[in-house]
């Protein structure tokens, strides 16, 4: 069976990239308004930004780790892999998704509704781009993102 993405990284990874991170950006940003404004609590509440610069190189360190781990799980696994678990495009795009906001509980109702759009932004754009690293890549950087905008609201 033909593998959809390629390992080696290439430009389809940084245009994806290019894609997907303004588009988990602008989800992340529009999510918190509405928590804010609709009484709910902000994610920004359960992400604590680190005091030093060890501490912001592990962040970041951590933050590509875990965006790896969750785009190969997710992505990679549920939707390259879908012809073996016998699901359609759209029912491994659901079941990704699903279970990529499921893994988001404890970030509340708002979290869980951030992973969802952004895991849906994120499967699509697999799929259109078949790039691992593209996906992976954006997700990190906006999991750093988020670290960087509780620092400077402190």
């Amino acid at each position: 069976m033909k593998r959809i993405i390629t390992v080696k990284p290439g430009k389809k990874d940084l245009f994806c990239a290019l894609i997907a991170y303004p588009c988990l950006i602008i989800t992340g940003f529009i999510i918190s308004f509405l928590s804010k404004y609709t009484g709910g609590e902000s994610a920004k509440y359960l992400i604590t930004a680190p005091s030093s610069v060890l501490g912001w190189i592990l962040t970041g360190l951590f933050c590509l780790i875990y965006a790896y781990i969750e785009e190969l799980l997710f992505r990679f696994c549920l939707l390259s892999e879908r012809v073996i678990l016998k699901l359609t495009v759209t029912g491994a795009l659901v079941l990704s998704t699903a279970l990529f906001s499921i893994c988001h509980l404890y970030e509340g109702y708002w979290g869980v509704l951030n992973a969802l759009v952004s895991g849906l932004i994120l499967g699509v754009l697999f799929l259109k781009f078949k790039s691992l690293h593209g996906v992976a890549i954006a997700h990190a950087l906006y999991n750093i993102t988020a670290y960087i905008i509780n620092a400077l609201s402190n």
